[in-house]
């Protein structure tokens, strides 16, 4: 496998210059310094061509690993860049993550005659151009044609091809441009290219039964394809220099015809190669009924036309065939020109829906689809009533003019199958796609559906198993398994569509098992947005199971789907019957969720889901506004974090957005972490709220204080903690033994209360569990928590629903009264003597503490008093002797693996040079990407606090002192309390060759 290569172009000839160094792909960064002629001419070399040149700078991706080379010093006699100067000591090669931060990664173009070992061997393989054809049948009613080769490709060995001796350079082993032929039990390997290139196709392809492998080039490129329909079935395709499959549609720019029209640019929409279109609907209405599909269709809307409002449009059309069968109809689009302004107010759209009786008209809407200018919509399909399919072209003019502002030209086709078989651009069944250097699959500017149906997807060394790049289209992912890939399982990133994973596995991929994202700078227009993934009910063994399990960066994350109001487009995330097992770093679902106002909310439904085993976050929406969320019936079990995060107390601009969110009849028992949920919404929202009820059971989870040393002053460590008071908590059962609080307040508002009346506290009477709420009780900047009346039984439909009886909490207890804390609420005498105030003390209206003379309260670190009522001093005898309000003694924590050092080497310092314990080394850290929210962070695991303005003394630099460097570029995510197992850059990054011996923390 090689060493070198180039991504992110548009052969593997052309691209971002990656080195695999240490187990991973690096992008190579030169810190703005140009690489001689010489230096790219041995790159090029080291990945078997013969000269090179410079091509373009690339932007950093996010999550990438640099290889910082600013000056390789290459001679014009190696054969390959590990040898040049600069890379003779890889030790001193630059890798942190945090370098090349704003500088970009070079791009570079190789040609010229091979020089791998043996090119000579190399033969120039099979070339077909425009091949003759015939039109066949495309279903067994023979409503539909297509175009199919006369010629065949089958059971064929083509090895060592590639190589063209005319042109002195690399081809594909099966070059094809125009009407593919059939290809079937084809063996390609070791070409020196491509195995085999589809340029422009414009029929379908079908490849089957074949085995392609070990080609220095992808293994299947279809490049520019106007017409979709690839069929790849039961073949092999391993060890690919490039990508396993290549796919790329083409935006079709050859209808467009620019012209300049007294000054500005238009757009004409112009026919060749036989494509005329077989009526314009705004002159004609019908197609003949023994007519073939597909049907090529124009509607052409001129400037000044005239458009009565009190009329139908005059570009319509009606798509009829025999009533006795339901049909499959899809719209591909092909062509979109619409000059009008778009600052102007006027709309047009195509309306597609059943026939009137009369058949000139819309009985029951299917789709309003917005035509943009060069903004190509997703193909649609669907089925038909028995009754016909009316179109229409409908523009709304700007203002009152009554006219067509501008020429308005659409190219569209219309397929049918009697077979109930939708339209698709890519579909690849019963496959394996392994081991290859680029991605398994890469799929740009996708229109069609998209579908992958048993298919194995193992070890492939790109971005992701299965990428997706820009396009509007569906997706179906169904039965297959994507696995221990060195990216993302699955990534998709494009304008929308809907997203179905079923009985899938995706399992110890190197980033996340899948990560969706929005792209709206493409030219393409999606009519839904949907991300569905399905498993197996429990009570259906027949399913198959969808698992997301063991991957390194977390198991789901769905980006920010924000779709205006204006498009009536409700996007959807629905999972269910999912297991999510393992995932580790970071959550394993996490949605972000849009932030603008205008926007439609995104209903997510997260029902009969497993979460279990995982390190990170189980499930995370932060913020959850613009949303309608249902999460119900789920397990979170053993996670060694939070198990459920959705809370919206970080973002207060944000309370104009509305959120709806129900949580009801999950289970959370055995996890570990600060908290085991944790919820809330903006504080006085109007329009946000949230109810958890319906018999959650929170129950055998342990709660850890990750800061022993130090007192929460307003995040308590609780099962569940609560951010807001427009959460209603009801009718849930707690019962965690290892946690020191059940619910716990974080909402500092001193006025304010939250409701979690009628819930089971794993005890029935108050006196058991009323120690276990953390509240404005124990710290009287915080909301209270009201419980009364409670469950006494854990039953959601017989709770046996129980008052607390007038049962109050105690400052004092009898059997400890020298230890204080909690809520004065009637008047209290205390002794001489020495107390210790291990909560604050918050003495109400109407209440007195009297203190006597030589009376101490010592207060824990992060502890007050408020004082409502009354505070006195006991004058029953005069006395000197004063009542001191003091501090309990400090001191100093020694925690295991992380300290802090003066000049001296002496810990027993407040300020100094940090040192950890990490990788089994002391060591110290470097201070190039060091915050103030690590500092905080590294203080308070020292048992310390910190100014967040002044986290650094800019005025003392500390020694470097002895020992070596041994974190950097450190990453902590939200809960992540050590920082010595925070993600970071260690000696395995070369962080010395990067980070001088003097710039440490």
């Amino acid at each position: 496998m090689p060493q070198f290569r180039l991504i992110d172009g548009p052969s593997v000839r052309q691209g971002r210059l990656q080195i695999k160094f240490r187990d991973r792909w690096r992008s190579v960064c030169t810190k703005l310094t140009n690489w001689t002629s010489i230096d790219i001419s041995t790159a090029c070399r080291s990945m078997g061509f013969n000269d090179g040149g410079f091509w373009k700078w690339y932007r950093r991706n996010n999550d990438t690993y640099p290889f910082v080379m600013p000056f390789p010093k290459c001679l014009s006699n190696v054969s390959s860049l590990w040898n040049c100067k600069g890379f003779n000591n890889p030790n001193l090669i630059p890798l942190s993550e945090n370098l090349c931060q704003g500088e970009d990664d070079i791009g570079i173009r190789c040609w010229g005659t091979p020089v791998f070992l043996g090119w000579q061997k190399h033969w120039k393989g099979l070339q077909i151009f425009s091949s003759s054809s015939q039109y066949v049948n495309s279903d067994p009613d023979m409503v539909a044609l297509h175009q199919e080769s006369t010629s065949r490709l089958e059971f064929i060995d083509i090895l060592y091809a590639g190589y063209d001796g005319s042109t002195k350079n690399t081809t594909a082993a099966i070059w094809i441009e125009g009407i593919p032929p059939i290809m079937n039990g084809l063996r390609i390997e070791r070409s020196a290219r491509d195995g085999i290139h589809l340029e422009k196709p414009t029929g379908p392809v079908v490849i089957a039964n074949s085995t392609i492998r070990n080609n220095r080039g992808h293994g299947i490129a279809v490049m520019n394809t106007t017409d979709g329909r690839v069929f790849i079935n039961m073949t092999t395709i391993t060890g690919n220099y490039g990508d396993g499959i290549h796919y790329r549609e083409g935006y079709d720019t050859s209808w467009y015809h620019t012209i300049s029209d007294n000054g500005s640019e238009k757009d004409l929409l112009i026919f060749q190669d036989n494509r005329k279109p077989r009526l314009d609907m705004c002159i004609e209405h019908k197609i003949p009924e023994n007519f073939f599909f597909p049907h090529l269709i124009q509607a052409k809307l001129t400037n000044g036309t005239v458009i009565d409002s009190n009329s139908a449009s005059p570009c319509w059309m009606i798509v009829s065939l025999p009533a006795r069968l339901l049909y499959t109809y899809s719209i591909q689009f092909m062509a979109i020109s619409n000059e009008n302004d778009e600052n102007l107010d006027s709309e047009t759209r195509l309306i597609i829906c059943d026939a009137n009786v009369n058949f000139d008209g819309c009985d029951g809407e299917r789709y309003r689809i917005p035509i943009l200018n060069r903004i190509l919509p997703q193909t649609i399909s669907f089925r038909s009533t028995g009754q016909p399919i009316y179109l229409s072209l409908e523009h709304i003019p700007s203002g009152l003019s009554g006219q067509v502002a501008g020429d308005i030209n659409l190219v569209f086709r219309i397929h049918a199958s009697v077979t109930d078989k939708a339209f698709y651009g890519l579909n690849i069944t019963h496959t394996l796609i392994a081991n290859n250097t680029g991605n398994g699959i890469w799929a740009q500017d996708i229109r069609e559906r998209t579908t992958l149906t048993n298919v194995t997807i193992l070890e492939n060394q790109g971005e992701a198993g299965f990428l997706v790049r820009d396009g509007a289209a569906d997706i179906w992912i169904n039965a297959s398994q994507i696995n221990d890939n060195w990216g993302d399982g699955i990534n998709v990133s494009y304008a929308g569509g809907s997203v179905t994973i079923n009985g899938t596995i995706i399992s110890r991929n190197k980033w996340r098992g899948c990560a969706f994202h929005q792209n709206t700078s493409s030219p393409y227009l999606p009519l839904y947005q949907e991300i569905i993934i399905k498993g197996r009910p429990s009570n259906n063994i027949f399913y198959l199971r969808t698992q997301i399990v063991d991957n390194a960066w977390g198991g789901i994350l769905i980006g920010n789907f924000c779709i205006p109001l204006s498009k009536n487009i409700q996007p959807k995330i629905l999972i269910s019957w999912t297991e999510l097992i393992g995932n580790r770093h970071h959550a394993s679902v996490e949605i972000f969720a849009c932030q603008k106002i205008g926007m439609a909310s995104t209903i997510v439904d997260f029902t009969g889901n497993r979460i279990e085993g995982g390190l990170g976050v189980g499930f995370r929406m932060e913020p959850a506004v613009n949303t309608i969320t249902i999460i119900s019936s789920n397990q979170f079990i053993a996670n060694n974090n939070t198990a459920l995060i959705i809370r919206n107390a970080r973002y207060p601009q944000l309370y104009n957005l509305p959120a709806q969110v129900a949580i009801s009849k999950n289970s959370f028992k055995f996890n570990i972490g600060q908290s085991i949920i944790s919820i809330g919404m903006v504080e006085d929202s109007q329009v946000q709220n949230l109810t958890f009820n319906q018999q959650n059971e929170v129950r055998e989870n342990r709660v850890i204080n990750p800061f022993p040393y130090l007192n929460p002053r307003s995040t308590p460590y609780a099962a569940l903690v609560v951010s807001s008071s427009n959460v209603i908590i009801n009718r849930n059962c707690f019962k965690n033994p290892q946690a020191t609080y059940e619910i716990g307040s974080e909402l500092a508002e001193h006025a304010k209360w939250i409701d979690a009346r009628e819930n089971n506290w794993g005890h029935p009477r108050p006196e058991l569990f009323m120690h276990r709420i953390f509240d404005q009780f124990n710290r009287y900047t915080l909301a209270a928590i009201e419980v009364n009346p409670f469950a006494a039984v854990c039953n959601q439909r017989r709770p046996h629903i129980t008052t607390v009886q007038q049962y109050y909490r105690l400052f004092r207890k009898d059997s400890e009264p020298y230890i204080l804390g909690g809520t004065i609420w009637e008047n209290q005498d205390l002794g001489k003597g020495l107390y210790t105030v291990m909560d604050d003390l918050n003495i109400v209206p109407g209440a007195r503490l009297t203190l006597s003379p030589d009376t101490v309260l010592q207060f824990n670190n992060g502890l007050g008093m408020l004082v409502q009522g009354e505070l006195v001093r006991a004058e029953l005898h005069s006395s000197d002797e004063m009542v001191k309000f003091t501090s309990t003694p400090f001191i100093l924590p020694h925690p295991p693996n992380i300290r802090l050092v003066d000049e001296n080497n002496n810990t027993e310092v407040l300020a100094g040079r940090l040192e950890v314990y990490a990788n089994n080394q002391w060591g110290t850290v470097c201070n190039r990407s060091w915050t103030k929210e690590l500092a905080l962070l590294a203080c308070n695991q020292l048992g310390l606090i910190m100014d967040p303005e002044y986290f650094e003394n800019w005025q003392i630099f500390p020694s470097s002192g002895e020992l070596p460097i041994v974190m950097d570029n450190i990453r902590c995510e939200e809960n992540e309390y050590d920082i010595t197992l925070c993600r970071h850059n260690d000696i395995y990054h070369n962080i010395a060759a990067s980070c001088a011996p003097t710039n440490v923390v």
